[in-house]
């Protein structure tokens, strides 16, 4: 599988703009000389200088004028018990304080726009990352059993509070189950329907120059531009690490893009910390968006291996149909869709069909924890065919000792694509199947640019009719 590289694509637009606007400029000066001369200033004056106006904006987008983002309302924790599950935290603060999300975070006044309470995570946001109880317990990495049982986002993400380790495909998992869980010591209805899912860019086993996954640049502007932070998983010089990414600055045309970071640390500038490059602007802190190359291993430099996506699911979920079972009686969803489906036997398939054009990259993961009552042991597989009924690629256990088979792919063809999902050795139960579909972004800034020109040589030669 090979994704194309949005950059090369911008980069030819931006060359057809260049071409376009040194054309256009050399045109239209001509024009002014000539009109100037002739002493007709006026109207077609003014439409040659708005012109040359249009063209110095197209100019801007391609050499220097950066494309800059920023979210607000992005609390800033300092690491308490793991960088992932402190970042987990933040995110959670930032929906809390979105319209119609106050409750995600209740305990203890339910203000998470800062971080605060007692440091052995008895109260406040603290309990709310790691609680005391997660903290004191045995650790248990498989199943959280502590005395008050789940009642953080350390114990729903698996983190080991001692060493703060968190393993990335427990993320999108412990975010969801924190954000359906009910605290039964409140009064409140802090339960909502979250979508959780994570993109892959580099794993051991692959080469990301020939599999660099569906997560690019683009797509965290188009989270960003939503109004929805991502949790970044880097590799460092030395370390991995957690972070929240809520802002963007693109410098179109070039490899110098840079993330708005909540890094955990607290500290203003982590230029040349486990070799990051860093910046400050405007008291925001910067990271170079890098991604993996050939040859990489994890641990050794600095650079963006995994996102994950968290945000209010609107649509709901849908149930399996339950008459699924074959590739022609697929049942059909979106390609957004969340799904509650079981396998109720061992020769139990649940196919489902959905629309992807092609150049569209999707991402595919199913679990057992949908929900903070699922006792589901099911140890499922993914299929994804193309329409032609072709197999693309399938997936067991992405991670080792793991039952959350995930997948991605990027469609060569438009059509209807679909997923199957079967047990494992005869294994049954319900499981939650979630897809992200990433559609390739297109370059409409600079297409209008490079297709404003000619329209603009139009109406000279229409205006000089009259």
């Amino acid at each position: 599988m090979v994704v194309p590289m949005v950059a090369s694509g911008r980069w030819a637009w931006a060359m057809l703009t260049v071409v376009g606007c040194a054309v256009g400029l050399r045109r239209l000066w001509l024009r002014l000389v000539r009109v100037t001369a002739e002493r007709r200033v006026g109207r077609r004056l003014s439409l040659c200088t708005a012109a040359l106006l249009i063209i110095v904006m197209g100019l801007s987008g391609v050499v220097g004028w950066a494309d800059t983002s920023v979210l607000s309302g992005v609390p800033e924790y300092e690491w308490f018990h793991g960088c992932g599950v402190t970042s987990a935290g933040m995110m959670m603060g930032y929906w809390d304080g979105q319209p119609g999300y106050g409750n995600l975070f209740t305990y203890d006044g339910g203000d998470a726009s800062t971080q605060w309470g007692n440091t052995d995570g008895s109260t406040g946001v603290y309990h709310m990352i790691s609680s005391k109880e997660h903290n004191d317990s045995t650790f248990n990495q498989d199943n959280c059993t502590h005395t008050n049982a789940s009642n953080c986002l350390g114990c729903f993400t698996h983190t080991d509070p001692v060493v703060g380790g968190t393993y990335y495909a427990d993320l999108p998992v412990g975010l969801r189950l924190y954000a359906d869980w009910d605290d039964p010591t409140t009064g409140a209805d802090e339960s909502y329907d979250f979508i959780a899912d994570y993109s892959i860019l580099y794993h051991p086993d692959w080469d990301p120059a020939e599999e660099p996954g569906c997560f690019t640049f683009e797509f965290l502007k188009t989270e960003i531009d939503q109004g929805r932070p991502l949790l970044l998983g880097a590799s460092l010089d030395g370390a991995g690490h957690g972070v929240v990414a809520y802002g963007y600055q693109d410098n179109p045309g070039t490899d110098d893009d840079w993330y708005a970071v909540r890094d955990t640390w607290v500290d203003g500038d982590s230029d040349g910390v486990y070799g990051v490059t860093a910046k400050v602007e405007d008291s925001t802190e910067w990271w170079l968006w890098e991604t993996p190359q050939s040859g990489d291993v994890f641990g050794e430099r600095y650079y963006i291996s995994q996102a994950t996506y968290f945000y209010p699911n609107p649509g709901g979920s849908v149930s399996d149909a339950g008459s699924n079972d074959s590739f022609g009686t697929a049942q059909p969803i979106s390609s957004t869709e969340i799904v509650i489906g079981a396998v109720d036997s061992p020769a139990d398939q649940d196919w489902y069909s959905f629309f992807l054009n092609a150049g569209d990259c999707l991402t595919a993961t199913t679990s057992t924890d949908y929900s903070v009552l699922s006792t589901s042991t099911v140890d499922t597989r993914l299929y994804l065919y193309n329409p032609d009924g072709t197999l693309r690629v399938s997936n067991d256990n992405f991670y080792t000792d793991s039952l959350m088979p995930h997948l991605w792919w990027e469609a060569e063809i438009a059509g209807d694509w679909r997923l199957k999902v079967d047990g494992v050795d005869s294994s049954t139960g319900s499981y939650y199947l979630s897809m992200i579909n990433q559609p390739i972004p297109e370059p409409g800034t600079l297409l209008l640019f490079a297709t404003a020109l000619p329209a603009i040589a139009i109406g000279l030669r229409r205006r000089r009719r009259c």
